[in-house]
């Protein structure tokens, strides 16, 4: 095998000169400086690969220079500038989504983003973080669309690995983990489940190597596993055995601190140690294509016994390169003419300097395929994109990597590496979807979104013929629930040959029945493309239940009232032990008039449900300590109610200082009867009442006198405000009636002034009588008497 072989060619007796690669040009930099890095990519319109390169100047100042491709012959020097950044490591992506690749420089505690107009002109933005930030990488970690940014920060001198979401052009952050000192880390989708995953490189708090995989499980969420033979150095990815499971090679220095040569074969998801040999002390590791063989080789640049090493190890052969001052090698197909080229930073006396080499093999590596078919769907606020793989000359179809850009007319969702105008490569990357032939993206709205797709081979070329089409939005769409025992296969079947997948494991592959064995709740669907149709598409929410489940549940009722009792969806053989029993129901409804048990028994798989409800009625306390009150009018009372009730009102509300208390002022003007409903927390009824009477004993003073000085000159009742056959007369002494009426309220208001007929009467004894029934049916008094008398004074 081609892995087995490379590490005696890195140090045994092949030592081929690199004639397939001849110097083109060299160019010289405008300022010397400390190379801290150099990158391919473009940032003009002219489908060319340009170069940026950023360090410090002698004065310590981070500059950024790009260099033009001239017509992929040549590279001068276009654009130098001051970036006012600590340290010159920088991100390739595009930040703001206009298809333009972008710097973005997280050092210190600046993240710092460049902008490209695609002009070879820059504008900046700023965020602050309260960290220093030591190294960085971009991926998307939550299948959003938007990328997030994956920090190794030293907080409070504690090295920290942290994760942060862009929302709202803000860095907000969603996981911290401290305990690792990070020397470099990788993302891909190592298992294909549509998950970014990361892998990290670096040092324990002891000195000691650590190299963990860090399997997403979404949400921020991770499976960390240490890896066999830890190393501590530079990483880099690859197919090997073009199962399109990307395998891990690194140079490192082992537990023993020697410089090592590590590989790991990914099986299916899990990496795992595969082979050791001899290495260097690692500066830079790339993997790629160089001899349009269509094997992946290892481009290795570091140094050895105090000697430089730029090897490119391939299939059969090591390719030594030059290393005469070389600090930086950066391989990038200069000339588009398929067949990945390299420069070279060197550092000397007079100054940093450029040299490009171009590959002269005259076998060219054809750009790959583009997909033949394609679908999109989107619904539940998920897209969902599947394209049938495709191909290439000299790349095996399972190791090419695909990227996707998805959007609207007015606006990108998802941004590739690619150019919308022109199909070529922007960056010398693999694809945003890895090696996966399928896409899911979360939190979308279900809408006619267009997608792209471009093929990328291992050589870093850009299939031309990009994949299109558009979203079809399924907008009624159910989901059937399914319950599962754990360890059980759940048989799931469509309308025909469908396309399934998986919110947990991606793609899940094409049939007309699925056997879905679960692990954890999930939710498959099945697509069967139709054109403008979503009939013939399902969904199912499959609950995954870890043997047998038995539950005891009490639920408080009101008597009278009719509840449903009800299991999840998804369970078969049924059964509520009710008189008579109900089969095959997931729900029932109970009237309520006493306290009862039901139970309910259930299966699937090998798992049994049994849920016993245990229904108690529920009634708030209520209670008074009396229930009527006798007051004289303009008196009041305090009611007297205990409750444990939630809510409370009385009625009527007329003369009750707060109808929502239980112990309210009563202040009626006339008897009442007043009624108390209270409810509790689920609504149950109690009520009571509370009448209070109101005695209207009337009263007349014994004397009154009319001289018309405005004090006590009319006789008026006082105490009565209404009664039926009402009579009010006053006699004198020979028995004559000298006043009379049968209104209350003018006996009340105006009363007798002294006078009859207009004549006022003589100073003397005078005599009353009332008749008259009150409200209660009681007769009316005054001063607790029919008849009484007054003395009228002059």
């Amino acid at each position: 095998m081609r892995h087995a072989i490379i590490f005696s060619l890195l140090f045994g007796s092949v030592a081929l000169n690199a004639q397939q690669f001849k110097q083109l040009t060299k160019i010289k930099l405008s300022e010397k400086l400390e190379v801290s890095q150099v990158a391919w990519v473009s940032l003009n319109s002219d489908t060319l690969l340009d170069v940026v390169v950023t360090g410090k100047n002698q004065a310590g100042d981070v500059k950024i220079i790009a260099l033009e491709n001239e017509a992929g012959v040549n590279l001068f020097e276009r654009l130098s500038f001051y970036a006012e950044i600590s340290e010159g490591r920088f991100l390739l992506t595009d930040v703001n989504n206009d298809n333009q690749i972008d710097l973005l420089a997280a050092t210190g505690n600046n993240v710092k983003s460049f902008l490209s107009r695609g002009d070879f002109t820059f504008t900046t933005t700023e965020v602050y973080l309260p960290t220093q930030i030591l190294n960085a990488i971009t991926g998307d970690l939550n299948r959003d669309g938007v990328l997030e940014l994956i920090t190794f920060e030293n907080v409070l001198n504690e090295p920290h690995i942290r994760i942060y979401e862009r929302v709202a052009g803000q860095f907000e952050l969603r996981s911290d983990t401290t305990g690792i000192s990070v020397t470099d880390f990788k993302l891909f989708d190592l298992n294909q489940d549509n998950f970014t995953d990361l892998i990290v490189s670096g040092t324990n708090s002891d000195g000691q190597p650590v190299l963990q995989q860090w399997k997403n499980n979404d949400r921020f969420q991770f499976t960390k596993t240490s890896l066999a033979t830890p190393v501590n150095g530079k990483l880099s990815l690859l197919d090997f055995n073009a199962d399109g499971f990307f395998d891990l090679w690194a140079i490192s220095f082992n537990e023993s601190e020697n410089p090592v040569h590590v590989e790991w074969l990914n099986e299916s998801g899990e990496l795992k140690f595969n082979t050791e040999a001899e290495g260097i002390v690692p500066a830079q590791l790339f993997s790629g294509n160089s001899d349009a063989d269509g094997l992946t080789d290892q481009w290795i640049f570091g140094g050895l016994d105090n000697k430089k090493i730029n090897h490119i190890l391939t299939a059969t052969d090591t390719i030594k390169l030059d290393t005469a001052g070389v600090v930086v090698i950066q391989p990038g197909d200069f000339d588009r003419d398929g067949n990945l080229d390299f420069l070279q930073v060197l550092d000397s006396a007079d100054g940093t300097w450029i040299k490009l080499f171009r590959n002269t093999l005259e076998v060219k590596d054809n750009r790959p395929k583009g997909a033949s078919f394609s679908f999109a769907i989107s619904t539940f606020n998920r897209t969902f994109i599947y394209w049938a793989p495709a191909s290439d000359e000299s790349t095996a179809t399972a190791s090419l990597t695909y990227d996707v850009w998805l959007g609207t007319n007015s606006e990108t969702l998802i941004s590739p590496s690619f150019s919308r105008n022109h199909s070529r490569r922007s960056i010398v990357e693999h694809g945003n979807v890895y090696s996966n032939n399928h896409k899911i993206i979360t939190g979308l709205t279900d809408n006619r979104y267009y997608y792209l797709i471009q093929t990328v081979d291992n050589a870093f070329n850009g299939s031309y013929d990009v994949c299109t089409g558009g979203v079809l939005p399924c907008f009624d769409l159910t989901r059937k629930t399914v319950q599962a025992c754990k360890g059980n296969e759940v048989e799931l079947k469509s309308e025909g040959v469908a396309y399934w997948f998986s919110l947990s494991r991606g793609f899940l592959g094409q049939s007309d029945t699925y056997s879905y064995l679960p692990t954890k709740t999930d939710t498959v669907f099945s697509f069967i493309p139709q054109s403008n149709d979503c009939s013939k598409n399902k969904a199912w929410l499959i609950n995954v239940n870890d043997g047998n489940q038995s539950e005891n549940k009490t639920i408080y009722a009101c008597a009278g009232t009719t509840i449903k009792l009800g299991i999840a969806p998804g369970w078969d053989s049924i059964r509520w032990l009710t008189n008579p029993i109900i089969a095959d129901q997931d729900s029932i409804s109970v009237l309520i008039t006493q306290p009862q048990l039901i139970q309910v028994e259930a299966s699937t798989g090998g798992c049994q449900l049994d849920i016993s409800f245990d229904i108690k009625l529920s009634k708030p306390e209520l209670s008074m300590n009396t229930t009527q009150f006798n007051i004289q009018l303009g008196e009041s009372a305090q009611f007297n109610v205990a409750t444990n009730a939630e809510i409370i009102q009385w009625t009527p509300p007329a003369g009750l200082s707060d109808v929502t208390i239980p112990n309210p002022i009563a202040s009626p003007a006339q008897s009442t009867q007043y009624i108390i409903e209270v409810k509790d927390s689920i609504g149950c009824e109690s009520t009571g009442s509370i009448l209070v009477e109101v005695q209207e004993t009337g009263f007349i003073p014994d004397l009154f006198t009319p001289n018309s000085d405005g004090n006590n000159d009319v006789l008026v009742v006082y105490g009565l405000t209404q009664a039926s056959s009402f009579r009010f007369r006053i006699f004198n002494r020979e028995g004559s009636v000298v006043y009379q009426t049968d209104n209350v309220s003018e006996a009340a208001a105006s009363g007798w002034n002294g006078s009859t007929n207009g004549n006022a009467q003589p100073t003397g004894m005078y005599f009353w009588r009332v008749e008259g029934v009150l409200p209660n049916g009681e007769s009316v008094l005054l001063n607790g008497n029919r008849n009484g008398s007054v003395f009228l004074m002059r």
